[in-house]
Parts: C-alpha cells; structure tokens; sequence
C-alpha cells in the first residue's frame, strides 16, 4: 500500500486488512516522502500489529513507492491496496482461493463500488471477467477493464514481467496489465470486493494531460511487444479521454449520486462545490435547484 499525505482515509484503509478472514498476510506500507501525519498513523499501526511493516523513503512517485515494496515482500501473492479506499473483509480469502484454483491466472481483480470524497455510494463498475476480453480491452488504452487496486497477483509472474515500470507514472497500471498479459491470464471475480474513493485532489485527475500521452507511449510498446505495431492507430485510441473532466462536472455527479442515495445534505454539499467552480453553469444551477428541492 503506497501511502502519500492520505491522513484523512488511511485508518480506513488499514483497518479493512486488519479485518479480512484470511490471516496469513503482511501490509506492507510504503509511506512515499508524506508531509502530513499519514507516517506517525502507520507506526502506530505497526507498534500494535506485528503484521504491519513501514517503509519510509523520500518521495519518487507510486512507481517507485510499489517496486520498493515488491522488493521486500515474502508471500506468494502480491495484493494491492490505495491509502484512500476500502475493501471487503473476504477479499483476500476470496482471491487467494481463486489463485489457487486457477493456475494459469497471474492477477485476478474484482468488481468494485465508487464513492464520493465522503464515501457515500457514486455508482459501481464490473470489469468483465474473461481474459480474451480484458485483454482486447487493454489493448485498446482501456485500463478500467482491470482496477489497479483491487488486483492480487502472483509474486513470482509480476517479478518476471518487471514489476512497475520507471517513467509510467499514471499509466502505471494499464502497463503493467499488458504485461502481464504476456505472462498468463488475467480475471475478474464477479463480486464487489473493493471501494475506491473518487475526488478531485487524486493524481489522476491532477495528471490528466500527462497521463492522456503515456497511454498512447505505452500502448505503441505492448504492439511492439506483441509483433503487431501495424495494427497501432494512435488516433482511434481512447477518443472520449479528451477533453478532461471538469472538478465542477465531478461535483455535479456527485450531487446526482447523493439526491439518487436520499442524502440531501451531501447533496447540497457537493451542489455549492459545483456552483464555486462554475457559477454561470445552467448545468450548474440545475443541479443546485435539484439538491434543494430534494
């Protein structure tokens, strides 16, 4: 679990491995160079259980940050897990069981919840299942088919691919993905077994542009890779990307989400986010008269 100034979730985070019903694991926490309290919650974590490592290094990024951890781990399996989300107490029960049923698998994810910065519900996503459609879809720029920390990978097939690439930085987990394709099969387990927190201060939404570039970078690679670079079109790839999402846009959903959910509080909340952001936005004020009147 890479750590970067996420005091806000981070008990969130340690507290649901803490609880999974399978209890042969370690968590490795990799505070990346955190400027808040994020270091003094994890070594507190570590003095009370003896399952809980920390790393604490400068600061070089997610890459860097989750090949430093890869370094120490012991186990068969590799689990990821974000500072900010959440998972289901049977996750690692569920996905060790599959691992060893399904020895071709090298990574296996999960269907998962979204939520709000607040963690009220903002929609699911079930990636398909299958590896031939994971894979085209990964081919394709289309990373979501798989999510990066809902995955649990067999250590030994994600040192062979190389681990997480320098100079991947946002795109790191659709890169890997290809990878790992080459290695073995990829999976979904049909069940929501992990929730990931959506807000506007994430990397992602901050890296956007950059991002948008290194997909194509490395999607050009895995053709390469693959021996079929003439099928590469960089101008079909991933389209919708363009242009970004605004954090009003953001606001707006999230407003949506918490109407549809009955919060009418976190509603009007995320309604005034939206209105600061664009307050000549019909959409905007739509949005704000709905909250209102809910």
């Amino acid at each position: 679990m890479p750590v970067y100034n996420a005091h806000k979730y981070l008990a969130e985070a340690v507290d649901c491995i803490l609880a999974q019903t399978f209890d042969d694991w370690e968590l490795i926490c990799i505070d990346d160079g955190s400027t808040d309290t994020s270091l003094a919650i994890l070594h507190d974590y570590a003095n009370r259980h003896k399952q809980v490592r920390v790393i604490s290094r400068p600061n070089t990024g997610i890459v860097g940050a989750l090949n430093d951890g890869l370094e120490v781990s012991r186990g068969e399996y590799i689990a990821r897990m974000d500072a900010d989300d959440w998972c289901a107490e049977v996750r690692f029960r569920r996905q060790v069981d599959y691992l060893d049923a399904q020895r071709a698998c090298v990574a296996v994810g999960s269907w998962i919840q979204r939520t709000d910065p607040f963690g009220s519900p903002a929609g699911s996503q079930e990636p398909p299942t299958d590896h031939e459609v994971i894979d085209e879809g990964l081919l394709q720029g289309d990373g979501s088919v798989m999510v990066h920390a809902s995955l649990m990978m067999r250590a030994d097939a994600l040192r062979e691919a190389g681990g997480w690439r320098a100079g991947t930085d946002w795109v790191e987990d659709l890169d890997l993905f290809l990878r790992l394709a080459e290695h073995g099969q990829l999976a979904n387990q049909p069940v929501y077994l992990y929730t990931y927190r959506r807000h506007i201060q994430s990397v992602c939404f901050r890296n956007y542009e950059l991002m948008c570039r290194r997909l194509k970078d490395v999607l050009r690679e895995a053709y390469e890779r693959r021996g079929i670079v003439d099928q590469f079109d960089s101008e079909s790839i991933r389209p919708e990307l363009a242009p970004k999402q605004s954090a009003a846009e953001h606001y707006r959903n999230w407003a949506c989400h918490a109407i549809h959910a009955g919060n009418k509080t976190l509603a009007r909340k995320h309604a005034a986010e939206a209105l600061k952001h664009a307050p000549l936005s019909p959409r905007t004020w739509k949005v704000v008269y709905w909250a209102m009147a809910a």
